[in-house]
């Protein structure tokens, strides 16, 4: 019954941290994809997501500031932001992007600019 009770706990917190943060989030995150309106790995235009590179669960502070956003699709966060796990994070997510994408202009996979 404990077990039952710490579970229902932590969901309700959980729901009320999302119903929290969500107003301001969506507006930050609209003007973001607006700002960067392509994958920072791949050049993707296509399902756009805006991934926290050091988490919301961490540090709560960084949620809405933009130095702690990168705009990425979604195969590119799962496998970028978060090395195929969802439960992990890459804090470095910028700089292997930046990396990633220099070695794919070297390689003439995409130009100077970003494509689709």
């Amino acid at each position: 019954m404990k077990k039952l009770f710490t579970l229902l706990a932590l969901f309700f917190l959980a729901l009320f941290s999302i119903a929290a943060r969500a107003s301001q989030w969506s507006k930050v995150r609209k003007a973001y994809l607006k700002a960067h309106p392509v994958c920072e790995v791949c050049g993707s235009k296509k399902k756009l997501q805006v991934h926290h590179i050091i988490p919301y669960a961490e540090d709560k502070s960084l949620e809405l500031e933009p130095s702690n956003l990168i705009t990425l699709c979604s195969r590119c966060h799962l496998i970028f932001g978060h090395f195929g796990n969802y439960k992990t994070y890459n804090p470095f997510v910028r700089e292997d992007a930046e990396w990633f994408r220099k070695r794919m202009k070297n390689a003439k996979i995409i130009d100077g600019d970003l494509e689709t």
